[in-house]
C-alpha cells in the first residue's frame, strides 16, 4: 500500500512541470465592434499535455469603418493565489500585424481598414496556479476624415474674394 502511494505522487511530482494552461476564451467570435465596449472573459486551467504554463486565445470580430480599436484586459483572481500573467496582445488581419508586449497597459491599434480581425492574448499562469482567468474588453473609434469641401464653397470664395478685390479698387479711386 505505501508503495503505490509512493508512486502515485512520485508520477504526480513529475507530471507537474509538463502542464499547459488550457483557456475557455479560446476561439471566441466577438462580432461587431463598434464604440460601445464588447466584453469577453476566459478561464484558464492546467493540463497535462504539453511543458509550459502558456497561453493564447484568439477572439475574432469585425469593424465596419475606418479606425482604431482599443481596449484592456484584467486579472480575476479565482483564490488569493490563482493569476494570470499576460505576456502580449496582438491583432492580425486585413494586411495588418501588430504586437502590443505590454498589455498589462491596455492595448491599442490605429489605423484599420474595414474587415475581420483576430485579437491573440497571449499570457501564462504563475506561480504553478491550477487554474485562472481574466476579462477583457474592445472597442472600435472610427477615423473622422477631414471634410472635404464641396465645389460650391471654392466658387463662393472666390466670388467673395473677386468681391473684395473689387471694394478695395472703389476706394482707390475715390
Amino acid at each position: 500500500m505505501k508503495f503505490k502511494l509512493l508512486a502515485a505522487a512520485i508520477v504526480l511530482a513529475l507530471g507537474a512541470p509538463v502542464m499547459a494552461a488550457e483557456c475557455s476564451g479560446d476561439g471566441t467570435n466577438l462580432g461587431k465592434v463598434a464604440n460601445t465596449p464588447v466584453s469577453f472573459a476566459s478561464e484558464c486551467f492546467r493540463t497535462f499535455s504539453s511543458l509550459s504554463s502558456d497561453f493564447t486565445d484568439h477572439y475574432s470580430f469585425t469593424i465596419s469603418a475606418l479606425g482604431d480599436v482599443s481596449g484592456g484586459l484584467v486579472n480575476f483572481l479565482v483564490f488569493d493565489w490563482n493569476d494570470v500573467n499576460f505576456s502580449s496582445v496582438a491583432l492580425s488581419g486585413n494586411g495588418y500585424n501588430k504586437v502590443d508586449t505590454n498589455a498589462a497597459d491596455g492595448f491599442a491599434f490605429t489605423g484599420l481598414a474595414v474587415g475581420s480581425y483576430d485579437l491573440a492574448v497571449s499570457g501564462y499562469l504563475a506561480r504553478g496556479d491550477a487554474f485562472g482567468g481574466y476579462t477583457g474588453a474592445i472597442t472600435s473609434t472610427a477615423s473622422i476624415a477631414a471634410p472635404v469641401p464641396e465645389p460650391e464653397t471654392y466658387a463662393m470664395a472666390l466670388l467673395g474674394l473677386v468681391g473684395v478685390r473689387f471694394a478695395t479698387r472703389r476706394r482707390k479711386q475715390a
